[in-house]
């Protein structure tokens, strides 16, 4: 029964060296959102061979709040790139902000105008027109934080629409001067604030490249470069041929050595037709691993069954004999001839040795991974990956989840044993009043209800009562 593992893996020409990180795959959103932000035009985005992600415009052109910015980025553009047509125009020729729209873009400004947000007055001097347009932006720009990543430096973004010091005639004409003097280095010749140096070429060429250069700006580094990048396609296509030559598949994770939130991006970077072939995802978890295995459910479709492994010994876990007891259960038993691997223990090379018959593809973490697996899986063409090396720029959701999940999990345990019933007994019987319906209903609403938790000078937790 069964593929061999030779016979499935001999025409997938896969090198398999460990050359250090496998990761290749760009990725557009985040310069995407950004080139919006700052008025990049909509021309820009559709052409065929740009990067710009034509669909990130299309949902931000729904965002109130990144559409404000955008108008106020593309009519500050326009001010600074013609200053000295619109001086000529509103000076001499005595026409106004709106009526040039060969200068400034008029739609920009009727758009903000509709928002309610009245910047050209009837000003005959550009400078206090671009002041507003700059105080507009720094008071605004905070609302699109929330179209970033969680992961990023909310910072050194804001830090490239909002120009510091005192907005002046003089620093007007300055930040003007600083534009003008290189203005083919401004990523489609947008203005923003930062200081041209070099010429980076297309700053918005790819996530990886911007955030290398934001973050460098400011003396530090990506924090992971699976956040801005992908695998290289050649491994997405192995694992592809992987599963396509299987006759029925199953996922097993040791939780104790897995990560969760770099399995949950390997498994939504993959094909949704590819992973709807896994017929269940297996994770054996124990007391010592981490809690956000309980929501990966929610994060991909994929069938789950939940082991939970009781330890004898507190320093022994149990998992690798549980997998490997599982596994040889569902190839005999159930006719399953390929299985994916989530553990970067070496310990399985003795299941993988003694079931020739069976297929199997490993899927480690890089610095857990010993060279000794990795040679053993090489000496039988057995392909094996970083979890590590996916995509995880959108991974923001189930980290949240597990977050506010294991927040409240701790919260219940320390306050289970007590009732807002019982706590509104108990103060009322410390404090010996009379109690009436009505004030026991004034009290359940004014204050058991809107407790507060705080933290006090000490880093101390403390829920609170406060009188409103």
């Amino acid at each position: 029964m069964g593929i061999r593992v030779n016979d499935l893996l001999s025409n997938l020409n896969i090198d398999m060296t460990d050359f250090g990180p496998d990761r290749s795959g760009e990725h557009y959103e985040i310069v995407s959102a950004f080139a919006y932000l700052i008025g990049v035009k909509k021309g820009i985005f559709e052409r065929e061979d740009g990067t710009l992600d034509l669909t990130v415009y299309e949902r931000l052109e729904r965002d109130r709040h990144a559409k404000i910015i955008r108008n106020l980025c593309m009519v500050r553009t326009a001010v600074v790139a013609n200053f000295h047509d619109v001086c000529v125009e509103i000076q001499q020729n005595y026409k106004t902000m709106t009526s040039i729209p060969e200068l400034v873009p008029t739609d920009a400004l009727t758009y903000l105008h509709s928002e309610g947000i009245q910047v050209y007055g009837n000003n005959r001097e550009p400078n206090p027109f671009l002041i507003e347009l700059h105080t507009q932006i720094k008071n605004r720009i905070n609302n699109c934080q929330k179209l970033f990543p969680d992961w990023i430096n909310w910072e050194y973004l804001r830090d490239l629409f909002v120009f510091p010091g005192k907005y002046n005639d003089a620093y007007m004409k300055k930040i003007a001067g600083e534009y003008y003097a290189k203005r083919s280095y401004y990523p489609y010749q947008a203005f923003m604030h930062w200081e041209a140096a070099d010429d980076y070429g297309n700053l918005l060429a790819s996530d990886q490249k911007f955030m290398r250069h934001v973050y460098s700006w400011h003396g530090d580094g990506l924090p992971d470069l699976s956040l801005v990048t992908d695998v290289k396609e050649d491994t997405k296509q192995a694992i592809y041929k992987f599963i396509d030559k299987a006759e029925k598949l199953i996922f097993v994770v040791d939780c104790e050595n897995s990560d969760p939130y770099s399995l949950c991006a390997t498994l939504n970077a993959l094909e949704k037709a590819r992973t709807d072939k896994i017929s269940k995802l297996i994770l054996y978890d124990d007391e010592h691993a981490a809690h956000a295995w309980d929501v990966l459910k929610e994060f991909i479709s994929i069938p789950i069954e939940y082991v939970l492994i009781e330890r004898l010994k507190d320093n022994k876990s149990l998992a690798d004999v549980k997998v490997t007891m599982r596994i040889t259960k569902e190839f005999y038993e159930n006719s399953v001839d390929s299985f994916v691997i989530a553990s970067s223990d070496s310990d399985y090379w003795g299941l993988i040795e003694e079931m020739p018959r069976a297929s199997f593809l490993m899927m480690a973490e890089r610095a857990k991974f010993s060279p000794a697996m990795k040679n053993a899986l090489r000496s039988r063409n057995i392909f094996y990956c970083y979890i590590e090396d996916f995509y995880s720029g959108d991974n923001s959701r189930i980290r949240n989840a597990a977050l506010i999940r294991e927040t409240n999990r701790i919260l219940a345990d320390r306050f289970e044993s007590l009732t807002a019933d019982e706590l509104a007994d108990i103060v009322f019987r410390n404090t010996r009043m009379d109690v009436t319906p009505s004030l026991r209903k004034t009290y359940m609403d004014r204050y058991v209800n809107n407790l507060k938790v705080k933290i006090d000078d000490n880093g101390m937790i403390r829920v609170v009562a406060e009188a409103r």
